[in-house]
């Protein structure tokens, strides 16, 4: 049975880091079985890294609006 198609379409993408921070990054994702870093590793840790700093900039964004929100509020009542 073929594997099913993924809903969201892929890009490639070739991101050039720092070489100490690479290493880093490789000796979190290497695996002793394999003898190396698993196919498919990198991309998955930074796939996960970048929809959590999204999630944190959604809330920077989500609390500086509540905050205008409220600040207009209370303009308004002055």
């Amino acid at each position: 049975m073929a594997r099913p198609k993924k809903l969201d379409e892929r890009v490639q993408i070739h991101p050039s880091i720092d070489k100490a921070l690479f290493k880093r990054v490789e000796s979190m994702l290497y695996s002793e079985l394999e003898g190396r870093i698993p196919y498919g590793a990198i991309s998955s840790f930074l796939e996960e890294a970048i929809r959590e700093w999204f999630k944190g900039v959604d809330n920077t964004v989500r609390s500086f609006e509540l905050n205008e929100n409220e600040r207009e509020s209370n303009n308004g009542t002055n």
